[in-house]
């Protein structure tokens, strides 16, 4: 995936990667303190430190579908997790207690628990590798002389707590996490530098960060985000009303262009591009108010011979000059593009990536726990376009004993039907509920060659006391009965924790491009677990 920025006249900040904005008044002191602090004594370290900062991951822990991580540090050496108590922390009986408003509340864990069960959250769900890197912990309580961890009956970790008298020396955070690295790890082994940037890339900032931190920066600006599908608007629109980041709107391409312009643009359209360029140079120029400040395209691959290149030009500038004035981000991933042989997407793409500085981000973000699935995903999109060949790329996916995959093959959609409620079961034993898992299902599945037949996708839908149709107004999943369903090609641009694929076990209605490119996306959806069903026959 490739990322085209410009921010004229400002700096971007993307994510705690580089750098974070303490002005929103979301930040604890107790971190800000500490942020301040990790930066300034690992830029004069002698080795090179990354640092993430308020870093989530999508894996289950305690009952949960994520952990909040407050820093992670990483060097040659190995890595630090960080976790920071701001305020008075006091030690009794055993227990840890923090003072709030002057009432001391008793902690549900305590703060090296939590730091070591986040830990092992990482290894065991295949995010760091213990085999590769070590691994490990420190506590910080910045604002505390706290300067034990433990009573009589527990185990002393004094040396991983960092406190007020460390906070207010002249140590070295970062020689401190290298000594609890150098006393606890067994070998002396030193990652290389390949090995570690890595590592640093599979960890790497998605688009949606990187997105959210975009807003978040130019909070005091009007913004305009823009996407494909109705599905990725509204949930985009849902996380951003979360965060409480009203200053930016978000439409599909399509239905902004309709209401500024009355033009109605369709993916099907007989139009050439060249008339969706005339057409929309024409409309467009008459516009002589600039209405926002800077313009988000998501998922451009799906816009970008629609005219993405003279929305921002016309509409970011007065003078109708947006590609060299104005501030934008574009996201586009070319593997992601329907049709993208005959659409000539790189051409598209070159008329904005001239004016901007371009990102290339080329690690998968949506499965960090199992390489091995995004590897398989890749090698669909290289599959010769025939039958034999696609039947061959199955097998080794059935040969394969890939972690968190899992794939079968079923005679009729009876069998099908039957399949998805055992495994839904089975995410639901695992998960405690099914609004983290969605189903979805092939479009060539919604051909029917008879008009009085239904189609499988019909067939499937039929399930009404099981599934749920995925819309813009039931994004959110607030059933925890009900699994949620729809097309693969609708859910571009979203993910979920565990996918339930339905594919046919050949093509039915697109050419082998589309096909094998739709079962790509429909892979490249999960993050924990991928469970893929296939049709023999329609």
């Amino acid at each position: 995936m490739a990322i085209i920025i410009k921010s004229h006249k400002d700096t971007l900040l993307i994510d705690s990667t580089i750098g974070i904005n303490y002005n929103s008044g979301n930040v604890l002191q107790g971190e800000k303190d500490m942020y301040e602090r990790i930066v300034r004594d690992c830029e004069a370290s002698s080795l090179t430190w990354y640092m993430w900062y308020d870093k989530t991951f999508n894996i289950p822990y305690g009952g949960q579908n994520e952990i909040q991580i407050d820093f992670l540090l990483i060097c040659q050496e190995g890595a630090i997790i960080v976790e920071v108590k701001g305020g008075i922390i006091e030690l009794i009986m055993g227990f840890f207690y923090y003072s709030y408003k002057g009432v001391l509340r008793e902690m549900s864990r305590t703060p090296f628990k939590q730091a070591h069960d986040y830990k092992w959250a990482l290894l065991n769900n295949g995010i760091l590798n213990k085999d590769q890197i070590f691994v490990d912990y420190v506590c910080a309580f910045p604002h505390s002389t706290l300067d034990i961890s433990r009573d009589s009956s527990q185990i002393n970790l004094s040396h991983k707590l960092w406190n007020k008298l460390d906070q207010d020396s002249d140590n070295s955070f970062a020689d401190f996490c290298l000594s609890v690295i150098r006393k606890n790890k067994r070998s002396k082994r030193i990652i290389s530098k390949t090995e570690l940037q890595s590592i640093v890339n599979s960890l790497a900032p998605g688009k949606t960060t990187m997105a959210k931190a975009f807003i978040k920066r130019h909070s005091g600006l009007k913004g305009l985000y823009l996407c494909w599908t109705g599905l990725l608007a509204s949930k985009v629109r849902l996380d951003l009303d979360k965060e409480r980041l009203s200053s930016c709107t978000v439409k599909t391409f399509n239905n902004y262009i309709k209401e500024i312009t009355n033009i109605e643009l369709n993916i099907k359209s007989d139009n050439s591009q060249y008339d969706v360029y005339k057409l929309l140079s024409k409309e467009l120029s008459k516009i002589t108010k600039v209405d926002y400040d800077y313009i988000i395209i998501d998922e451009a691959q799906d816009v970008i011979d629609k005219g993405v290149d003279i929305v921002l030009n016309e509409l970011l500038s007065s003078q109708h000059n947006g590609l060299k004035q104005g501030r934008y981000l574009v996201f586009y991933d070319l593997e992601q593009g329907y049709n993208n042989v005959s659409r000539n997407l790189n051409e598209n793409i070159n008329k904005i990536a001239k004016y901007a500085a371009c990102f290339i981000l080329d690690e998968n973000k949506r499965v960090p726990t199992n390489k091995l699935i995004v590897e398989y995903a890749n090698k669909v999109l290289s599959v010769e376009h025939c039958q034999e060949a696609f039947e061959l790329y199955l097998d080794s996916l059935k040969g394969n004993d890939i972690a968190g995959l899992t794939i079968s093959f079923h005679d009729n959609v009876r069998e099908v039907k039957k399949t998805i409620k055992e495994h839904t079961k089975h995410l639901f034993q695992y998960c405690g509920e099914i609004s983290s898992t969605t189903l979805l299902i092939h479009s060539d599945f919604k051909y029917k060659e008879n008009e009085d037949d239904d189609s499988v996708y019909d067939i499937i839908a039929e399930m009404e006391s099981f599934l749920e149709v995925l819309s813009e107004k039931t994004i959110e999943r607030k059933s925890k009965e009900l699994l949620a369903f729809t097309t693969i090609l609708k859910y571009k641009g979203l993910e979920d924790n565990n996918i339930i694929l339905v594919i046919p076990a050949s093509k039915i209605k697109s050419s082998w491009d589309n096909f094998l490119f739709e079962i790509y996306v429909g892979m490249t959806r999960a993050i924990m677990n991928l469970d893929i069903i296939i049709l023999k026959s329609n």
